[in-house]
């Protein structure tokens, strides 16, 4: 699934930030960019959910 996919990407820039103690300009584009589509994500799987009245 696509947030498989983000959690697989975020682990491995984690990985290399702990590994080198470096913080990369790309890195950081690349982890908005995937929190990005983790909005995208769930806000498309709350429209999918049927309305809860209270």
């Amino acid at each position: 699934t696509i947030l498989s996919r983000i959690g697989n990407n975020l682990n491995q820039i984690a990985k290399r930030m702990n590994a080198t103690g470096n913080v990369y300009e790309a890195d950081v584009k690349e982890v908005k960019e995937l929190m990005k589509q983790v909005w995208q994500s769930q806000k498309s799987m709350l429209s999918k959910q049927p309305s809860i009245k209270q």
